[in-house]
């Protein structure tokens, strides 16, 4: 059942003024040039291409809510704690704000998103779910949670653009397919706490030219996870054990 907002402003028929009287009115101009909005706002707000704004209630943003939608701009309010399964999955956004309420971010909640081109999750997710980002082809940098713990099966897969990415320290485990595809990603640094790199997870990276794994004792290795890279050496640190001379097809070397 579709979710009804509760108000809206711009070019809607039959549009109804927010809650607060009027004194949002300027946000519509805000979301329509600039991602960033002030803070205290307890609905989430959307902006469609008209220029007409829309506000939602609640807690959480639901499964599939903007999924297929033609929403430009995305401010979650800030008493959301979840973004749902496939929340905003192959809808037009271009831009989101996402507060430090949230907690956890669904499975393919942002799943062929191809104008969304930068995301910065707050450290508060513990949880992205598999493929959330998948197929995100405009996507050139994402911020990653400092405290998050696992990267999901697929969930940067085929994001073509995506040139730069931080994995925080505490990620021990990466899914299958996690990073496949990323052709444009040139170079990544695996963490010193992990534990296990899953089947093709950066396979068909067809740039990745440099690959730093700070494990001291070599992760569990999936089939093919380095498969089609364009590096032919894994660097990892003096007196590591467990890769010997080859790890995952390539050349390793004890220098970090």
């Amino acid at each position: 059942m579709p979710i009804t907002p509760i108000f809206d402003l711009g070019f809607n028929p039959g549009a109804t003024p927010p809650p607060d009287g009027g004194q949002q009115a300027s946000i519509r101009e805000m979301l329509g040039f600039d991602e960033h909005l002030p803070s205290g706002i307890g609905f989430t707000m959307v902006a469609h291409p008209d220029g007409s704004v829309s506000g939602y209630p609640g807690g959480v943003v639901a499964d599939s809510q903007f999924a297929l939608s033609n929403i430009v701009v995305a401010h979650v309010g800030n008493q959301v704690t979840s973004l749902g399964i496939s929340a905003f999955n192959n809808c037009a956004i271009q831009h989101i704000t996402i507060p430090d309420s949230v907690v956890e971010i669904g499975s393919t909640a942002f799943y062929y998103c191809p104008f969304l081109t930068v995301v910065v999750l707050p450290d508060s997710v513990g949880s992205i779910g598999s493929n959330a980002f998948g197929y995100c082809s405009g996507l050139t940098n994402i911020s990653l949670p400092e405290y998050l713990p696992t990267l999901e099966s697929g969930v940067f897969r085929g994001c073509t653009a995506l040139y730069d990415i931080t994995i925080p320290a505490g990620v021990t485990h990466i899914g299958s397919y996690a990073f496949a595809s990323c052709i444009n990603l040139m170079s990544i640094t695996l963490p010193a706490g992990m534990t296990n790199i899953g089947d093709f997870a950066f396979g068909n990276c067809a740039g990745l030219s440099l690959i730093n794994i700070l494990a001291l004792t070599a992760p569990t290795l999936g089939s093919d996870s380095f498969a089609g890279v364009a590096a032919t050496e894994v660097h990892v640190p003096t007196g590591a054990t467990g890769y010997g001379a080859m790890y995952g097809g390539l050349t390793v070397v004890y220098d970090l």
